[in-house]
């Protein structure tokens, strides 16, 4: 009896399917929590930019 190429084709193309969607969901993910990350850290620079600029002495 021979192999049913078609099908198993059809197993193989699902699961590739199924892999790429996993990975691009972990580079959204991945791409997110950077980007929250990085936000955070602008936003500490400014804080303490800020708080900075309170112990320069003004004229």
């Amino acid at each position: 009896m021979m192999p049913d190429y078609r099908k198993l084709y059809f197993q193989l193309f699902g699961a590739v399917s199924d892999a790429i969607a996993l990975l691009q969901q972990a580079q959204i993910q991945s791409e997110e929590e950077y980007l929250a990350k990085e936000k955070a850290d602008l936003l500490s620079f400014s804080n303490k930019k800020e708080e900075t600029e309170d112990l320069i002495p003004r004229e």
